[in-house]
């Protein structure tokens, strides 16, 4: 949810674009450059300009081609349901729901144009997805319903339900189309261009925005969360915490991120009874004395770095690895310390702590968000739980 003081905030909060993928509501502060557009909110997370224009298409300008790839799927493949930008339950591709008593057995009913039987089929295909989320059985009951067994009782919709992993095609295309602008060397630039919003957490970006009387800058939902993922203890850095680690992911969040940060705050999911299986291998006896992160990773480049320099251990340095190399030396556990950023609500969980060995100690840092600078005419848009944009409900 976003905070009471953004729900005040009456900012222009419009666009999108095929993003991932918090919720699109917090307004940012006024930047005492010029004037700022105003916004109507129809709801918590539809979001309108001041004078939006009727359209077909929002073009965004995405700094994380993640991102741009997480909202393009979910402009063509639907989810069971979504979750919006309060972590609400909406529809998606079944229009309505219920669960029998035990909890454990929810019927989808499929909204026109899906099949029951065609779903079935392509999800049990996907025994790998259907034992991440805790699926044992799909059963059609007729053209439009379907019955989920899950292993777990659940008084609410289960999470995994609105993950993409069991995403089928949209039958009907979104009437409204989100694009990507082509990039640019600078990404201020792009606030030059005819460009309906940009999401990006570049603070000079930000910065830049502010300046300009015809762009509002929106925040988008806390939407990552990076771990020290620890092979061994650590005395050198259980030194630096000390007995306030809540001040110290403060201090993290403020002096070391160079993006919108906060110190992590729970519930942590990795926390959360889960039931995934036998874990990993153990970790070696023997490590390397490096603190590794994803190469690209600003933020996580960052927090490694700054706790090498606070541990102040002779031999220990931060290193970035590419995508292989850091999912083997994470898989081998042969690292004194990783740096990972993790989604901050994760649907299904065993499918990210599968790659990780046994015996890591978890240790959460900052939670970041990124923000979407918006052209007051932009069309009307709303926000999912992760910070994705898609066309309003009643617009498939």
């Amino acid at each position: 949810m976003f905070p009471r003081a953004v729900r005040r905030c009456r900012r222009s909060v419009l666009p999108a674009m095929w993003v991932a993928g918090g919720c699109l509501a917090a307004c940012a502060p006024r930047s005492a450059a010029g004037p700022t557009p105003t916004a109507r909110v129809a709801d918590g997370c539809l979001i309108a300009g001041g004078t939006p224009r009727q359209g077909d298409t929002v073009v965004v300008a995405f700094a994380d081609s993640v991102a741009a790839r997480r909202a393009l799927f979910r402009q063509r493949f639907a989810s069971p349901v979504r979750l919006d930008c309060d972590g609400r339950v909406r529809p998606d591709l079944a229009a309505a729901w219920s669960v029998d008593s035990s909890g454990r057995f929810w019927t989808l009913s499929l909204r026109g144009g899906a099949d029951a039987a065609a779903l079935t089929a392509a999800w049990r295909a996907r025994p790998a997805a259907l034992r991440l989320a805790g699926i044992e059985s799909v059963v059609p009951l007729d053209d439009r319903r379907v019955v989920v067994g899950f292993a777990r009782s659940s008084e609410t919709v289960p999470d995994a339900l609105a993950d993409t992993a069991l995403a089928a095609p949209r039958e009907t295309p979104p009437r409204r189309v989100f694009l990507a602008a082509p990039p640019a060397d600078d990404p201020r630039d792009q606030l030059d261009r005819e460009v309906d919003a940009v999401e990006t957490d570049d603070p000079a970006v930000l910065d830049y925005a502010r300046r300009r009387a015809d762009r509002t800058i929106v925040p988008l939902p806390w939407s990552r969360s990076y771990l020290l993922l620890l092979s061994a203890p650590w005395p050198a850095f259980d030194s630096v915490v000390g007995a306030d680690s809540t001040g110290f992911r403060q201090a993290l969040a403020r002096d070391a991120v160079p993006a919108d940060a906060r110190g992590a705050a729970g519930p942590f999911w990795w926390n959360a009874p889960r039931g995934c299986g036998p874990p990993g291998t153990p970790s070696p006896a023997r490590r390397s004395a490096s603190v590794v992160y994803p190469r690209g990773e600003r933020p996580a480049q960052a927090l490694a770095e700054r706790i090498v320099a606070l541990a102040a251990e002779p031999g220990v340095a931060a290193r970035g690895l590419d995508t292989v190399a850091l999912a083997a030396a994470l898989s081998a556990g042969s690292e004194r310390a990783y740096v990972l950023p993790v989604s901050r609500r994760e649907l299904m969980p065993c499918r990210e702590i599968a790659g990780w060995p046994a015996g890591l100690t978890v240790v959460p840092l900052v939670d970041t968000r990124a923000s979407l600078i918006l052209r007051s005419t932009a069309p009307a848009v709303t926000v999912d739980y992760d910070g994705t944009l898609r066309a309003p409900d009643g617009e498939p």
